[in-house]
Formats: structure tokens, sequence, C-alpha cells
């Protein structure tokens, strides 16, 4: 238990008769409570249980939606006369069927595997590659006729007996959709009357306890002790000294670290931050402003033991004596860690582009409202498709993530910021330097990523991977975030016109753009 708090609790003396009033105030709510959720919860449970066939009703009309396109695709394979035009619709088609077997995997993992209806239709698509290599045959051989008799015959039924099976799904989720509703709307009448039955049975419950709790304010200090063990056991909280040192952690945090409190104690440092460069200077940020009796807050990134990343909002509240001197601080967390990982790209861990909409609007007002520069850059691989096209997609994911580890690496101060914003193009926001320290940061992070040498021989600018970058520093004066976008757009558009290549302008005022 958080022996600080527990102390101070112990110390704390409570009017017999507010306690008493509280209590009752504090029991009527409960039971109002306890009613409208118990009500709730009950009539609500329906609904939750009509997602699943609604949902499995949606997915299935969705892939039989982009089955009935596979005809024209494969038509369009059939009619073109040249082979970029073939290549262009075979794109299209294997994007069809990513998007269906992708709809699959949903349908099965929503069903669990146990619809046979969904597994059959899924066994039957699982065909479907094997008949469009066969038709694709026939069009590289240059046998144009037989590939049409065949989509006309095999291709075609195939696509008939795929479509009703899917179609088969959609009807019979949307009777157990039908079913349940009629079934779940029943069932909460009958809620209702359960509810006021309860109701009456509590209220008469809470008439005999209120008189106990008058006789048990006495029990004051055992009830302050079972508070302080909940605290312990569910909110993650730390007790540190006056430089920031833990005195004392809750088990809650413990828990939140994946350690012991014995060994959270022992190893942890100041603020539980790493050693790193950002953290330090993260240290200091919350030492001055907690040392002149201000509250910190902000959203901090942890590791636990088991060195998986970990996100809560953090705050920092000093703690006084009698003779208003910080004798320490108060630590307290709010788990992130779901919600700040949505907002990270999968396959490079960098943020993603619903961050980068967020980080600019708060980075940009900054850099006005303290008139500092900021730039915005947006960095595009050099002929990425034709690296996907040669090496294929599993290398070209490689190469990303390669990429994204080296703009982590080169990406260190506080303010420096990184994000994923579409399949090749990066977005970069750095604060405080001008155009020329600019060009020579971004010159020398495009120089690092063909150092990296990952073989490109589609590229028409050398033998490696290349990068061009076009970025825009606002130095002073205010722009929106989509206009300091649209010019570093058009400062990349320059860039690629050359490729490899950095190309970085200025803005001084709104007027410019």
């Amino acid at each position: 238990m958080l022996k600080n708090i527990s102390a101070s609790a112990q110390g704390y003396k409570l009017d017999s008769r507010r306690l008493t009033i509280s209590f009752i105030a504090i029991g009527a709510l409960v039971l109002l409570f306890v009613i409208a959720l118990n009500i709730k919860i009950k009539a609500s449970s329906s609904p939750h249980a009509l997602e699943k066939p609604l949902l499995v009703s949606q997915k299935a009309q969705l892939a039989k939606a982009h089955l009935l396109a596979f005809s024209s695709y494969l038509q369009n394979i059939a009619n073109a006369t040249t082979d970029e035009q073939r290549d262009t619709a075979l794109i299209s088609l294997y994007a069809k069927e990513k998007s269906v077997a992708q709809l699959y995997q949903q349908l099965a993992a929503i069903t669990e595997r146990k619809n046979s209806q969904v597994n059959d239709s899924l066994k039957l698509f699982s065909q479907w590659r094997d008949i469009r290599s066969e038709f694709y045959q026939r069009i590289v051989t240059n046998d144009t006729l037989a590939a049409v008799r065949y989509q006309r015959g095999t291709v075609s039924d195939f696509l008939w007996e795929l479509e009703q099976s899917i179609e088969a799904v959609r009807l019979s989720s949307e009777q157990a959709y039908e079913k349940m509703h009629n079934s779940a709307h029943s069932y909460a009448n009958h809620i209702h009357i359960y509810a006021v039955l309860l109701s009456i049975v509590m209220l008469s419950v809470i008439g005999y306890l209120l008189f106990w709790i008058w006789q048990q304010i006495t029990l004051n200090n055992q009830h302050t002790v079972h508070r302080q063990a909940l605290i312990d056991e569910h909110v993650l909280m730390a007790i540190l000294n006056e430089k920031g040192e833990l005195i004392d952690v809750s088990q809650a945090l413990s828990q939140f670290f994946a350690t012991s409190k014995e060994a959270l104690l022992m190893n942890a440092s100041r603020f539980l931050l790493s050693d790193s460069k950002q953290d330090g200077l993260l240290e200091k940020n919350i030492l001055n402003t907690v040392t002149q009796g201000k509250q910190w807050r902000g959203e901090v990134a942890f590791k636990n033991a088991y060195n998986n990343e970990l996100w809560a909002d953090c705050s920092v509240i000093p703690d006084y004596d009698e003779d208003k001197k910080i004798v320490g601080y108060s630590y307290i967390f709010h788990d992130l860690t779901n919600k700040k990982l949505a907002n990270f790209d999968k396959l490079t861990g960098l943020l993603n582009r619903r961050s980068y909409d967020e980080v600019l609007t708060s980075q940009l007002n900054l850099a006005v409202r303290n008139k500092y520069t900021i730039t915005l850059a947006i960095l595009d691989i050099d002929f990425f498709k034709r690296f996907n096209d040669l090496y294929g997609h599993p290398e070209g994911d490689i190469a990303l993530r390669k990429l994204g580890e080296l703009l982590t690496r080169h990406m260190q101060r506080a303010n420096d910021f990184v994000f994923r914003i579409g399949g090749e193009e990066f977005a970069l926001i750095v604060s405080g330097l001008d155009e020329e320290k600019v060009a020579l940061y971004l010159n020398s992070l495009r120089e690092a990523v063909k150092a990296l040498k990952i073989a490109n021989k589609n590229s028409s600018v050398g033998d490696y991977l290349s990068v061009s970058i076009g970025a825009v520093t606002l130095e002073q004066g205010y722009i929106t975030e989509q206009k300091f976008y649209k010019a570093a757009d058009k400062a990349l558009y320059q860039a690629k016109s050359e490729r490899d290549k950095v190309v970085v302008n200025t803005i001084r005022s709104e007027k410019m753009i």
C-alpha cells in the first residue's frame, strides 16, 4: 500500500454528521445508478449480440459487390492490346482479390470459423487463383479465343457459384439478425419489470443499512485503510522525493510495468524515465516546472520489463509540508497504451497520418506563438513501384522498415517528429532551424538513405534506393496546415523532377503562399 497517502489519511478527522449525510446521499445515488445501469446493461445486451450477424451481412454484401467486378477485369485483360494495359488490368484484379480475401478473413474471424456457410464459401474462393491463373496462361500464350471461351464457361460458372455462396451467407445472417432482434425486444420488456422489483428490494435494504452506517462512523480509519488498498490496487501512482526519485509505488503501477514493486523501486531512475537523450530533456522540463510549485502534465513513453512500449498521460503534483515547503511529488499515470499505439504505423512503427494531422496543428501553432522557425519536409522514395515490381512487396516492406528506423535515429530532438503518411511517403517536422541548416540536415539524411545500400536496379539515378525530399520553412507570419503541406508538396515535386534531390523553400508571410 502507498504508505505516505495512508499515513496522511489516518490523520484526517471527519465530522460525524457530515459523513452520515454523505453516506445517505451516496447510498441513494448508488441505488439509482445500480438500477439505471442494470436496466441499461440488460436492455442493451441484445443490440451488442445483434452486431455479429449484422456485421456478417455487411461484409458478405461487400464481398459480393467486389466479386461482381471480377468478370469486367478479366474482360479488360482479354481485350488489352498492350502489355501495359494488360498489367494495369491485372493489378486492378489483384487489388479486388486482396479486398475479397480480407473480407473472407474478417468473416471467418467474426464467426470464429464456426459458420459452415462462411467456411464453404471461403473454401470455394480458395480455388479462384487456380482458375484465374489458367485464364491468364491462355492470355500470355496469345490463345485469346481459348481464354474468352474459358472465361465465358468455367470462369463464369465458378463466379456465379461463388456469388451464390456469399449471398447465402448474407441471407442467413439477415434472418438471424431479425430473429434475435424480435427476441431482444421481448426480453427488454421483461427487464423493466425486474428493475422495478429490484428497486423495491434495494430501497428496503438501504433503509436498513442507513441506521447501521450511523453506528459505524467510528470505524472510519478502517474504511480509509480499505480505500487506500483499492487505490493501491487500481490506481497507477508513485510517491517521489524532492529529487524525483521513487519512494513508493502502487501495486497497479508495478503491474503496469510488468514487474514487482521491489524491482521497480530498486532499478527505477528519476520519474521512471530512460537514460536516452530525449528523456533527459524531458526530465529537466519536469523538474523546471514542479520545483516552481506548478503541476506538470504530459504524455510519456515508457518500456516495461519485457521491453514493450507503454504510453501514459502523466501528472506530477507537488506535495507540501506544514510550512508549505515542497517535500516530494505525487506521480499519477493514466494508461494510454492502446490509444497511442493506434496512432502508429504498424509496418514501420512510425507515427501515422492521423498523428501527423494532430501534431502538425499543435507544432505549427507553437512555432507561430513563440516566433521560432518550423519546417515541414515530405520524403518520397524514388522509383519505389519499380522496386516492388522487381523485388516483390515483402522486400519493399523490409526497405520501408529500414528507412523508418533510419529516420527515427536521425530525429532525436524533443520537437522533431517523423511520420509515415502514405505508401512510400514520409513527413518530417523540425523546429528551430533556418533554411540553410535544414538543407544541410536533409541532405545528410538523403545521403544516409543511400548509405543503407538497399539495391534498386530499376532506379534511374543509381544502383541503390534513394529519396527525394521537398521542404518548406516558415520563418515568420502565419500559415494554415493545408497551405503548409501544399508548399512542401510543391517543393517535393521540384525535387522529384531530378530525383535523389533536396529542395528547401522559405516562407516569411502568408502572402507568399
